[in-house]
């Protein structure tokens, strides 16, 4: 059987617990691990809302943060 061509890897792949350090956006410092996403730093300190909406100032989140959102 031929071996696959990407490996397995688990939700936490290369992320390590035991290397943490702080990440500085919009002036705020964020603990976050080695290895970690900025996105995913973001999101397990309770930082939801990332940018406003352009017309409405709305809250947008990491999901909103694309071209396609229309607003």
């Amino acid at each position: 059987m031929p071996e696959p061509r990407t490996p397995r890897r688990g939700p936490a792949h290369g992320v390590d617990p035991a290397r943490p350090l702080t990440l500085t956006v919009d002036g705020e410092a964020l603990p976050a691990l080695a290895g970690d996403s900025v996105a995913s730093a973001l999101l397990a300190a309770g930082r939801l809302a990332v940018a406003p909406s352009i017309y409405l100032s709305r809250p947008r989140g990491l999901m909103a943060a694309g071209l396609e959102e229309t607003n």
